[in-house]
């Protein structure tokens, strides 16, 4: 199949998946004011995300839950890096709030391409590495984080910042674990091996593993199937497709979508900024989407 075609089909699911994030912070919003605690949220929705995805493996083809003793050399590494992932961004929204948090996450593009670099060879070529640069920014205008009057928490700085790093891990690692393995079972046993982690997250938060029956469930099977079932399994189809570093730079739609359903549904007003900033990120997706080079050259 022609390479530049499978790149544009990579773009577009990793668009998909980055619609499919941008409901993470609203829908985390509405499950705090219920009195969930973000570790129970993180780890319940994850054990939701294990069982449907597990029983539609085992109904359609059982061989695909095979695992064998060389994966462990992976699995064991990916799931701790999405257990730190989920338990710090839950943390950072809950101390910076959703725009600050995403505006502070969204270094991972920049982290990504350098872990690409180091990691799989990946060069980086002008228009990327300027696309990174405005995607940055962009989503800095987009979340108002530039904006005066924003409070800034140190210690939500620090839980955004290690939830970058981590998920840039994830990236880099997935990008090389799916040229073997198919993204449902990668999904399926990261999500798997996490849960340990997660267990002791929030245990150690003083917080439930599960929450109480009530609407609570309501986000928790959303966060379950959309943005973790199907944001993730997008993600990993593009990456089969598209060098790490672009597919980060595409994922910054989400602050953009984000900021567009809380001014849909929560009457969140846009500002000047924003729409500068609106303007910058789809710009740089514009950048990496066209940015289709020779090789290894993104």
């Amino acid at each position: 199949m022609n390479r530049s075609f499978e790149e544009r089909v990579g773009s577009w699911l990793v668009l998909l998946a980055a619609t499919c994030w941008s409901i993470l912070g609203i829908v985390g919003r509405m499950a705090f004011a219920s009195g969930m605690g973000p570790q129970t949220l993180v780890f319940s929705r994850v054990v939701v995300a294990v069982v449907l995805l597990g029983a539609g493996m085992l109904a359609v083809r059982p061989r695909l839950l095979r695992v064998r003793a060389c994966d462990l050399r992976i699995l064991i590494p990916i799931g701790a890096i999405v257990a730190l992932n989920y338990s710090t961004y839950y943390q950072s929204v809950l101390h910076l709030g959703v725009a600050v948090s995403i505006a502070v996450f969204y270094v991972f593009p920049a982290l990504t391409a350098i872990a690409a670099w180091l990691m799989l060879g990946e060069r980086i070529g002008a228009k990327i590495a300027v696309a990174l640069v405005i995607a940055v920014f962009g989503c800095a205008l987009v979340s108002g984080l530039l904006s005066t009057g924003v409070h800034v928490s140190a210690l939500g700085i620090v839980f955004a910042l290690v939830s970058a790093t981590s998920y840039a891990g994830y990236a880099v690692l997935i990008r090389r674990a799916v040229r073997r393995r198919t993204p449902a079972w990668l999904l399926f046993y990261s999500l798997l091996f996490a849960l340990p982690g997660l267990a002791v997250a929030t245990l150690l938060a003083g917080e439930p593993l599960l929450p109480q029956p009530g609407e609570g469930w309501l986000y928790v099977g959303v966060l379950a199937i959309v943005p973790t079932l199907a944001g993730y399994a997008l993600y990993a189809h593009g990456l089969r497709r598209l060098p790490a570093a672009r597919a980060a730079i595409l994922a910054t739609m989400e602050p953009v979508l984000a900021t567009v359903w809380a001014v849909v549904f929560l009457s969140e007003r846009l500002t000047g900024g924003q729409s500068v900033g609106f303007a910058l990120v789809l710009t740089s997706a514009w950048l990496a989407y066209r940015g289709h080079g020779k090789g290894r050259r993104v």
